[in-house]
């Protein structure tokens, strides 16, 4: 009787402990299960908020550079962003714009009663920016002198542009102009279009 009475309860023992570790595994594996799903979700909602940003980030620059803007974007703690105005766009605005350099055409070269400035074939000045293409200097225009005609190539050589030095050769005309460079010189009264091939001048860009 006694013997019955202890495989009946190791029986019930067996099947309540097997019951009950097989329901705490199950347990276990729902709560592994979730918590696997959960942090899948979590990541994936993390890569798409990530995605958004770059989207949003990209599709901002694109209008930036269309309306010309220098927009910077700050993503705050809570994944909220600000668009923040870049502070070198002020300045840039603030500043005027740049005004591209102009050349005279045709150029036209005269004495002290000659308008200066940017010239053209409706407003005849003459240039006063003009360069040498042969010895790389800027052309010097000395009001109301002229050149002794004993000037040459070896005096200029060495004493231009320096006018304290050049005006050994240089004499007092009223309304003539002398033109030099370092390997060239010539005097002018009239308003005259450039042409002579000797002389290498151009314009060098007027502001």
């Amino acid at each position: 009787m006694a013997d019955d009475l202890d495989d009946l309860l190791d029986e019930v023992e067996t099947k309540f402990c097997v019951k009950q570790k097989s329901e705490t595994s199950a347990l276990n594996l729902d709560r592994r299960k979730g918590k696997n799903e959960f942090v899948h979700v979590h990541v994936d909602q993390k890569q798409n908020q990530r995605k958004h940003q770059r989207v949003r980030s990209k599709l901002e620059e694109d209008v930036d550079d269309i309306l010309g803007l220098d927009v910077d974007l700050e993503i705050s703690e809570d994944g909220q962003e600000k668009a923040c105005e870049n502070k070198s766009s002020n300045i840039q605005s603030n500043t005027p714009s740049t005004i591209p350099a102009k050349k005279c055409f045709p150029i036209y070269v005269g004495g002290t009663l000659c308008d200066q400035g940017l010239g053209s074939s409706v407003n005849k000045r003459i240039c006063d920016k003009l360069r040498c293409t042969s010895c790389d200097f800027k052309v010097a225009i000395f009001s109301d002198y002229e050149w002794n005609p004993k000037t040459d190539y070896l005096f200029l050589r060495n004493n231009a542009p320096d006018f304290q030095k050049l005006k050994s050769n240089l004499k007092r005309k009223k309304g003539i102009c002398a033109y030099s460079c370092q390997c060239s010189w010539q005097s002018f009264q009239e308003l005259t279009e450039l042409k002579d091939p000797k002389l290498k001048w151009v314009c060098g860009k007027h502001s």
